[in-house]
């Protein structure tokens, strides 16, 4: 006991002050509310990654400092008042935002129809965020000791520049492959086997439309299995004729809503060509309005924006997308962000092809939107703002990740003295930022 004892003392006096003060700054910035409520276990992983981030850059800092003045910055005593303070001042910054991080996802759980979790949930995250920066440590101080024992070795043969520079190189290149080859597919693993669960469940509330306009119906081509979680909700949910015709006191239809889950086919072209041929069986092409939608990374359709278009047409509108992953937008972003452009590029030529050849006068508006990785790949088929207006009748993008390349350009070439927050572009004429 006295010898675990010790090495544990040992442990916590070889952390750096600085180094802990950045990391407190960097977990607290990592508690901040987000758009999206995030899973207790991102949430950890993220505040462990932003802890020894953090703890990173204040070591690289003071031992900079250290060694530019040639001499420590505080005496023993001020050092023992200092970590006291850090202690108590830290420890109920810390507390705080636990909480309070906690709380504000419970705010944003709320907000999108989401059960909150409670103080538990913060408090098992903050303690597993804690674990995934001592994990982080360990390796980053494992790393060091093998890179002076590697430096050791080839300096026995070759000048001590020399074989620190090799040594070096050679870690660097075994950490890089390790992070991304071995780190990225355990993520990339562990990511998939929560959300492909989720993905095989149906939402709360959610059953099979019996109506012949949707993608899962009995008359449908895509079977209802197939749709995933959030083509489930898509095409179980929204206005009814019924609530559309109480609306409007008349005559209206009943809206079209195709959808293609990632196991409906076994290609962003298979699945378009499906979702192509759900349009032709429910004669969507007749209807005032066609939108071509591209989904977000776990394949959700924000119902805000479609249920407002099914209002506006007296449900004389189809509505069409694919399913192309059902791991969250950020993610992937990250790890496979082609597949979003290949779902866009692929629903819109299949679509197009076959809208394009209606008469001018006999075909409905085709409008392209898309929400977060969704607009990201809905920009894909489209050259510049130009090739929008003669393809199409329209399109809304939003929350379009920056690495975006057409709205990138548009950004880029927008009109002299326009903020790049809110800018204008041509006047305004063809193309609008809100």
């Amino acid at each position: 006991m006295h010898s675990i004892k010790n090495k544990l003392v040992h442990y916590i006096n070889r952390f750096n002050f600085i180094g802990l003060i950045v990391a407190l700054i960097f977990f607290c910035f990592s508690m901040l509310p987000s758009l999206l409520p995030r899973p207790a276990i991102y949430q950890s992983i993220i505040s462990g990654i932003s802890l020894a981030i953090g703890y990173g850059i204040g070591v690289f800092f003071s031992v900079l400092v250290r060694w530019l003045i040639q001499k420590e910055i505080m005496s023993k005593e001020h050092k023992n008042i200092a970590w006291r303070v850090l202690a108590i001042i830290g420890g109920l910054v810390a507390v705080i935002f636990v909480f309070m991080g906690g709380r504000w996802q419970d705010e944003v759980r709320q907000l999108v129809g989401e059960q909150p979790k409670g103080d538990s949930q913060a408090i098992l995250i903050a303690l597993s965020a804690m674990l995934v920066f001592v994990i982080l440590l360990s390796l980053s101080r494992s790393l060091r000791r093998v890179t002076r024992w590697v430096n050791t070795q080839i300096a026995k043969f070759l000048p001590h520049r020399v074989s620190v520079a090799l040594g070096v190189s050679a870690i660097i290149l075994i950490f890089v492959w390790l992070v991304s080859g071995v780190l990225l597919n355990f993520f990339v693993t562990t990511a998939n086997s929560i959300y492909d669960n989720k993905n095989n469940t149906t939402p709360p509330g959610v059953s099979q439309p019996l109506s012949f306009y949707k993608s899962g119906s009995p008359e449908s081509l895509v079977p209802w299995d197939t749709l995933g979680y959030q083509g489930q909700a898509f095409t179980g949910r929204g206005p009814s004729q019924q609530q559309l015709t109480d609306y409007y006191k008349g005559k209206t239809k009943e809206p079209i809503r195709v959808y293609a889950g990632i196991n409906s086919a076994d290609s962003p072209q298979a699945r378009a060509n499906l979702a192509l041929q759900e349009l032709k069986r429910t004669d969507a092409f007749s209807r005032q309005v066609l939108v071509l939608a591209t989904a977000t990374g776990t394949g959700w359709l924000e119902p805000q924006s479609f249920d407002s278009i099914e209002y506006m047409y007296g449900g004389d509108t189809a509505i069409v997308t694919q399913q192309y992953s059902y791991l969250p937008s950020w993610i992937s972003f990250l790890v496979d962000k082609q597949n979003a452009e290949n779902a866009g590029l692929a629903l819109y030529d299949a679509v197009y092809t076959e809208w394009s050849k209606l008469p001018t006068d006999k075909r409905p508006k085709l409008i392209a939107y898309g929400l977060s990785l969704g607009s990201f790949g809905g920009q894909t088929p489209y050259a510049g703002i130009g090739d929008i207006t003669a393809s199409i009748d329209g399109a809304l993008f939003m929350g379009t990740p920056n690495d975006t390349q057409l709205w990138r350009t548009v950004t880029n070439t927008r009109d002299t003295n326009s903020p790049e927050i809110l800018p204008t572009y041509q006047n305004g004429i063809s193309a609008r930022f809100g």
